[in-house]
């Protein structure tokens, strides 16, 4: 069964990070991955998007026509030794209008924005906890 609560040593990971890649899919099924900042709603465990006009974006149109999107964040914690780390959220995405309250910095927060709600995580290079850690796939 996949894991959809975020641990800690991955919310203490999300919030060192600024940057993450999301991946969509358009209407004739291609791909599309793009760089994205994010937040994380701790209370409602799930991780927010913005950006310059976002709702009008490519990425917003797939998601109005499949919401399943995948989210990687991830960098390099040690290039000498190649310590890598991250953490991959598979799920469905949400657009919201502007207004609406959420975890995004300002101005971000006063724009349209997305929100994934995990219907998998996965991560790995973080604190060892109990085996939850493990490179993707």
């Amino acid at each position: 069964m996949a894991r959809t609560i975020f641990t800690p040593a991955e919310l203490e990971y999300l919030s060192s990070q600024r940057l993450g890649r999301i991946a969509t899919v358009n209407a004739q099924g291609n791909p599309r991955v793009v760089p994205t900042g994010f937040a994380v709603n701790e209370n409602r465990g799930t991780i927010e998007l913005g950006g310059r006009d976002v709702a009008r974006t490519r990425r917003a149109e797939d998601i109005r026509q499949n919401p399943e999107v995948a989210l990687v964040i991830d960098d390099i914690d040690d290039p000498v030794h190649w310590h890598v780390r991250g953490v991959s959220i598979r799920g469905v995405a949400a657009l919201h209008p502007a207004g609406e309250q959420n975890s995004l910095p300002a101005p971000m927060s006063q724009r349209a924005w997305m929100e994934i709600t995990p219907s998998s995580i996965r991560s790995w290079g973080l604190a060892e906890e109990a085996g939850e850690n493990g490179v993707p796939s």
